[in-house]
């Protein structure tokens, strides 16, 4: 099995001058806990929930939800969005994906074909992956998620 038969295709980005806030909208609305972050079409990073939580305002002091948003349209994804992530192609066993994954202690591999971001590949696709593996490919339960567009 490929990293192209189970990866998440036209996944939701952002750019680097993006703001934080909306970084955070876009994965609370998309129901994602990562994105991909695009200067033009080039992949420059990835930001994940965690990021965006380490680096939260209130942490360091309580606000109430309208100062903190405000405060987070003041940074850029850029500024803490974590450079140059592990990439992997299309073409990749998602077995080695996986042990790329796990041996780098990562939670997701944005997918890169020809220099493009085509899609991602995130731990639950593994796991959809090792399940349909495991179910012998009958499993209608198990289908792979709707993409985004």
């Amino acid at each position: 099995m490929l990293v192209r038969e189970q990866m998440s295709r036209h996944p939701l980005a952002i750019s680097p001058d993006d703001s934080v806030r909306k970084a955070r909208m876009l994965m609370r609305d998309g129901h994602v806990r990562r994105l991909p972050v695009l200067d033009g079409e080039r992949l420059v990073g990835i930001i994940t929930a965690g990021d965006i939580w380490r680096r939260s305002p209130s942490l360091v002091a309580p606000l109430d939800e309208d100062n903190e948003d405000e405060l987070l349209d003041h940074i850029q994804v850029g500024g803490i969005m974590t450079l140059q992530p592990r990439v992997t192609s299309p073409e990749t066993p998602i077995i080695d994906a996986a042990r790329a994954m796990l041996q780098y202690q990562i939670h997701a591999l944005p997918v890169v074909d020809r220099g493009q971001l085509v899609g991602i590949l995130t731990e639950s696709d593994v796991l959809r992956a090792m399940v349909a593996e495991l179910a012998g490919n009958h499993d209608e339960e198990y289908r792979p998620r709707p993409q985004f567009h």
